[in-house]
């Protein structure tokens, strides 16, 4: 009933909680979805099928994402294979990257006076 749909709405502007929402398909409450992310400062969108909900998903998570950035100070590597490896807790969830790069070390060139 209008009532409830009014404390809803209330209750999202109220929370403080970023809120985006979706309609798919053609039966679904455009305006009551479209109020809800608007009171809730997210996005709304109206999805016609499945590629476009996929394309939704991929357009929010790269919105929605976080990017941390770490500057490390290490010593000179030696020449050759290695690893660097992170682990994090985000969440309370572990998350872990890692990658493999060459040492070179060329490029250093030393001028005496």
């Amino acid at each position: 009933d209008g009532a409830r749909r009014s404390q809803v709405l209330d209750a999202i502007g109220d929370s403080g909680v970023q809120m985006h929402a979706f309609a798919f398909g053609a039966d679904a409450d455009h305006a009551f979805l479209s109020e809800a992310a608007n009171r809730g400062d997210g996005g709304f969108w109206s999805v016609t099928d499945a590629g476009a909900l996929e394309d939704l998903f991929s357009h929010l998570g790269a919105r929605l994402g976080a990017t941390t950035e770490v500057a490390i100070d290490v010593p000179p590597l030696a020449r050759g294979p290695h690893r660097l490896e992170l682990h994090a807790s985000v969440g309370g969830s572990t998350v872990e990257a890692g990658s493999d790069f060459e040492a070179r070390n060329e490029g250093f060139v030393w001028l005496a006076p």
